[in-house]
């Protein structure tokens, strides 16, 4: 974040502002209470950003991966194989 130009406060508030369900209420024994999620380092909260990718440049041609006999299976075996690549 200090590198690229981009303000790490400016940077936290837009994950802020696209954190899906970011607001929401869920009922309780005590009535309605806003949710608070506290477990983002195993899984996250979904990112509005993030799900417009995935929903624009991958659903499209998101298929199995134990298949190459079509192009969505070869697509996708594509996109695992880079995301194992970035991760490692």
């Amino acid at each position: 974040l200090s590198g690229g130009g981009l303000d790490p406060a400016k940077a936290v508030e837009r994950v802020r502002r696209g954190e899906v369900g970011r607001g929401l209420e869920a009922p309780g024994p005590f009535g309605p209470r806003r949710l608070v999620y506290c477990d983002w380092a195993a899984s996250g909260r979904a990112l509005a950003p993030v799900e417009a990718a995935m929903r624009h440049l991958v659903a499209p041609l998101y298929a199995n991966t134990h298949t190459s006999s079509s192009l969505t299976g070869i697509q996708t075996t594509c996109f695992r194989d880079e995301a194992r690549q970035i991760v490692a």
